[in-house]
């Protein structure tokens, strides 16, 4: 007996015969159609599919009577990923990412594929819809009764259930199902994985997590703008970043002139006296996750775009402390840590002016010692040995050194990962005793580190340019490790990471950590 037999013998199904079963028809028990998807890129659809899903105009393609859906490279790597979940007995997995990317799209895609290999399918969209669950198999499609529960579908192997996850989950105490897993091989679409969080760490069937990569190809989102019939437009996507749905809704506009509006209300409203949880997260305006699997967190996050960088910058420090701990942190949660090597050299030069605004309250300096002279692994000494007390900050000036030393922004901007784990940010500190203190800091809790030549290179650029301007500087490594561990008496050491190309010098320098409460 099949499932639809079974659930047909129960009374809790009934016959959908319309567009959904056009789309089921159109793939069923054909699978040279997937060689067809990856050479045109166009999943066809019924146009009522799209309309009936809230899809916004210009994500899915309008021909005559059929619509189409750009099969990504994501979609593809995406569903791959899904059959070797399947295959380990994985009970489901969560795909997240960006607002406007295509992660419902992936949905009808992944159906698609299922129906080649004749499967039975479950479907749960969102929109008008979202309360009647669909199912696919060879004798047709239908609606499953509005009070189904999972356990009618205990079957194995599993079948595969897409679930266009609701926005209301949101701003409610509901949650996906947590006592039915097991059932089906759930796969969970997202924009924000907190919604999904019962699946992801409140179960003992733990589900799998993955990012959708936003639109980072420039070729396929030419290739995509092409079949589409929209005009490249660079300047656009300077300013929205890679959101598909910004970007075409700048193209219909002729302007980016609305996102910008969009983002400036965003800080208008959060630079007054309300808080930021009364609003929309700002992750989706500001930053672009990026899948990262070398990250414990699975993603990193960066600004969508140097627009919205600079804006930032400008107006961060125009914010309450309040506001603007909690965006810090929710940048965190984003899944990177985008913001924090910008964000880092200003909340350094504000602890070494001694001003009172900062965004966190900083604890001392203690010094690291070399465990073995000569060599780049550092340890705990007589911690803690409190070197660099608050009364002692001196006068920072950071854009005016800059320019005084002739230095590359760029040298500023090395990201600290996996191919340079050696500094986050640098700061000045001008002093008529001491000269020019380049401080280096390095934001991790990790003390191996593979490492490269870039951040060496760049060290030692910024030395030659400080040397040219006052032969009395000093460099200052400072390792920030998390306040917590100073109570704790834990110990701390830091090894800098090994210069894998050879030939680059380390400037040497002092060496210290400093606890950051956070």
């Amino acid at each position: 007996m099949t499932v639809v037999t079974e659930l047909k013998a129960q009374g809790l199904l009934t016959p959908y015969d319309n567009d959904w079963e056009d789309f089921r028809k159109a793939y069923w028990g054909k699978p040279e159609k997937e060689d067809e998807l990856r050479a045109t890129r166009l999943l066809v659809l019924p146009t009522f599919i799209p309309e009936v899903l809230l899809i916004p105009v210009g994500t899915v393609g309008r021909n005559g009577e059929t619509s189409f859906v750009y099969v990504r490279d994501e979609y593809i790597f995406l569903y791959d990923r899904l059959c070797e979940a399947y295959q380990k007995k994985t009970p489901g997995f969560v795909v997240t990412g960006d607002r406007g990317i295509g992660k419902s799209l992936f949905n009808l895609y992944g159906m698609a594929r299922q129906f080649m290999e004749e499967k039975t399918v479950v479907y749960c969209p969102s929109g008008s819809l979202a309360a009647m669950p669909l199912i696919f198999d060879a004798s047709g499609t239908y609606k499953l009764n509005r009070n189904y529960e999972r356990e009618y579908l205990l079957y194995k192997p599993p079948i595969w259930c897409f679930h266009d996850t609701p926005d209301v989950w949101e701003n409610s105490e509901k949650s996906p199902p947590n006592d039915k897993l097991g059932c089906c091989f759930l796969i969970f679409v997202s924009p924000d994985k907190k919604q999904c969080e019962p699946l992801l760490y409140g179960s003992t069937l733990p589900f799998g997590l993955l990012y959708m990569n936003p639109w980072n190809d420039a070729d396929e989102l030419n290739h995509f703008l092409e079949v589409q019939g929209f005009p490249e437009e660079p300047a656009y996507y300077e300013v929205v970043g890679p959101s598909i749905r910004d970007y075409l809704r700048c193209v219909e506009e002729k302007s980016s002139e609305w996102f910008k509006k969009k983002v400036q209300e965003y800080f208008t409203v959060i630079g007054g006296q309300e808080r930021l949880a009364q609003m929309s997260r700002p992750a989706p305006i500001l930053l672009a996750v990026t899948r990262d699997e070398d990250n414990y967190r699975g993603s990193k996050a960066k600004f969508k775009s140097p627009w919205i960088e600079n804006l930032f910058m400008q107006e961060m420090p125009l914010f309450p402390l309040t506001l603007a701990e909690e965006i810090f942190d929710d940048f965190s949660r984003a899944g990177g840590d985008a913001s924090t090597g910008p964000l880092f050299e200003r909340i350094a030069g504000h602890y070494l002016t001694g001003e009172e605004w900062t965004f966190r309250h900083f604890g001392d300096f203690c010094s690291l010692k070399e465990s073995v002279p000569g060599s780049r692994k550092f340890d705990t000494f007589a911690m803690p040995t409190v070197l660099l007390k608050i009364t002692e900050r001196r006068p920072y000036h950071y854009e005016n050194v800059i320019d005084h030393l002739d230095i590359d922004h760029t040298l500023l901007a090395i990201p600290q990962n996996s191919d340079n784990a050696l500094f986050y940010a640098v700061a000045f500190e001008v002093s008529k005793s001491k000269g020019i203190v380049v401080w280096i800091f390095q934001t991790t809790v990790i003390s191996e580190h593979a490492g490269s030549n870039q951040g060496y290179t760049a060290l030692q650029q910024i030395k030659e340019k400080v040397e040219k301007k006052n032969s009395k500087f000093q460099f200052r490594y400072v390792l920030v490790v998390p306040g917590a561990w100073l109570g704790e008496k834990r110990k701390v050491s830091w090894t800098l990471p090994p210069d894998q190309d050879g030939g680059h010098e380390w400037v040497r320098g002092e060496v210290y950590v400093q606890f950051i409460h956070v």
